[in-house]
């Protein structure tokens, strides 16, 4: 584990033996809480795993973690925000039912985490989350990291918004610098889309309105179609 980042972090990784009861199943990659399943014996997890043997697609286990509440940190570019949800509903899935949602201070060890995350895909992810639970023992655990289909929060929607279209737009100036005036360019562009359009041999007015009678007469709306 890189310096920096908390002895006190628990991340939760693939381990080579099954976790004591109860554990977590999760089927598939639904997120919201959908697949998720807590298995308390050995007898449920039988029935889940001959559930899931029915189904196209995988399935993974991890420790179940009593949890007070869950944290999600952000980042959209270089902007960072951190949320923490309180769940309300007496629901061991924090992130699902009736839950209090707040923003909080997004700190440096925050930052670190997800900073550390996103150099783990390539050059690193511009748009990401990460979600960890803050357990009954006051530790903190990661378990699932998110790239951009993760869920933005109503209150800071449009901003956010805002913030993922002006980076597409710099990555892609970035990516493809326009070499053309835009002014010009747009002009260019509608010039030719009207040579195009206008490239046709032009009907002569008896030869168009022949062409908008027979429409007519055809039960067809009028116009010049060819």
């Amino acid at each position: 584990m890189p310096e920096g980042i908390g002895m006190e972090l628990r991340v939760i990784i693939a381990e080579l033996i099954t976790p004591k009861f109860p554990v977590v199943v999760k089927v598939g990659h639904a997120n919201g809480g959908y697949g998720k399943v807590c298995v308390h014996n050995h007898r449920s997890f039988q029935d889940i795993a001959s559930i899931v043997a029915l189904t196209d697609t995988y399935a993974t286990t991890e420790q179940f973690i009593p949890g007070k509440c869950d944290i999600r940190i952000q980042k959209i570019g270089t902007h960072y925000r951190a949320f923490k949800r309180t769940s309300i509903s007496d629901n061991w899935k924090t992130n699902t039912g009736s839950a209090v949602l707040e923003e909080v201070n997004a700190t440096d060890r925050y930052k670190k985490w997800i900073d550390e995350c996103s150099q783990l895909f390539g050059g690193g992810l511009d748009i990401m989350c990460v979600e960890a639970i803050v357990g009954k023992d006051n530790k903190e655990y990661i378990i699932e990291v998110n790239d951009t289909a993760m869920r933005l929060f109503s209150d800071t929607q449009d901003e956010d918004q805002r913030r993922i279209a002006d980076l597409v737009v710099e990555r892609m100036e970035k990516q493809y610098p326009p070499t053309l005036n835009p002014s010009t360019a747009t002009g260019a562009a509608l010039t030719g889309a009207f040579k195009v359009i206008g490239g046709a041999s032009t009907p002569t007015a008896s030869e168009g309105a022949t062409k908008t009678e027979k429409k007519k007469n055809g039960g067809m709306f009028s116009g010049f179609i060819d």
